[in-house]
Parts: structure tokens; C-alpha cells; sequence
């Protein structure tokens, strides 16, 4: 009988506490129309991967689906992924452009250690915004 308490509840927090499913469909669209086809996009969330692709499969992006995949391919990689989105390095661009050929950031509002990084990094240059996501160009 527990399960059936469980489950019911389970299910009612995950809906809850999920975003909209188009919370990047704007950004998705500012992206496919102003950059390149198979420009790089960083993103410091992997789990944001179902809704960019969803609404834009002409970028690639830094991490999909599961970023264990991305740490058993390369470690080292993974780990820096996971400082530059923590805001752990002083110029995040330098490294999202020569380690993983980003042109583009996607992030969200939420990440205030990367974005007080990415403010003080004149290689960001914010290009677009909405309540949802901001999106830098990798400009060195």
C-alpha cells in the first residue's frame, strides 16, 4: 500500500517542480537563426539538452542526455565543464573556446557564479536574453 501512496506523490513533485517545456524555445530559435549550422553551443546544464535540441538540432552542444558520457570520454574535460559552469575560472571564454570550441554559452539565470565569471569576461559578449536563458558569443 505504500506504493501506491509513493507513486501518486512522486509523480505530482516531478510535474511540479519541472519547467515549462518551452522554456528555451526562444533562445533555441534566437540560436538556429543567428549562428552557423554546427556552431558549438556550451551549455552549463546538461539536462537543459532535451528542450535546446527539441526546438533547434542545427547547433551541436556540449553535453546531452547523460554528462557521463562526456566523463568517461575525457575526464579532464568533464571536470573543467564542471568549473567553468560552477564559476570556478576567472575567464571562462578562453577555455570554452580552446578546450571545447564553443562559439556560443547558453545558461540560465540561475547560475550566479558563472555569470558574475561571464560578466567580468570581456570574451562573453551577452547577444541575447529572456526570463527563461542568456546566450553569450565567444568573441576571443
Amino acid at each position: 500500500m505504500p506504493l501506491a501512496i509513493t507513486l501518486p506523490q512522486a509523480r505530482s513533485a516531478l510535474i511540479d517542480e519541472s519547467q515549462p517545456a518551452d522554456t528555451y524555445a526562444a533562445a533555441s530559435h534566437w540560436l538556429k537563426d543567428n549562428t552557423p549550422p554546427g556552431s558549438l553551443i556550451f551549455q552549463t546544464d546538461w539536462d537543459d539538452f532535451p528542450r535546446l535540441f527539441f526546438y533547434n538540432t542545427s547547433n551541436v552542444y556540449t553535453v546531452g542526455l547523460d554528462p557521463t558520457y562526456m566523463q568517461l570520454y575525457d575526464a579532464a574535460l568533464y571536470d573543467e565543464w564542471v568549473k567553468i559552469t560552477q564559476g570556478k575560472v576567472d575567464r571562462p571564454s578562453g577555455e570554452i573556446r580552446s578546450r571545447f570550441g564553443g562559439a556560443y554559452v547558453l545558461t540560465d539565470l540561475t547560475h550566479d557564479a558563472f555569470l558574475n565569471r561571464a560578466k567580468a569576461d570581456p570574451g562573453l559578449k551577452e547577444v541575447y536574453r529572456d526570463q527563461y536563458a542568456i546566450v553569450f558569443a565567444v568573441v576571443n
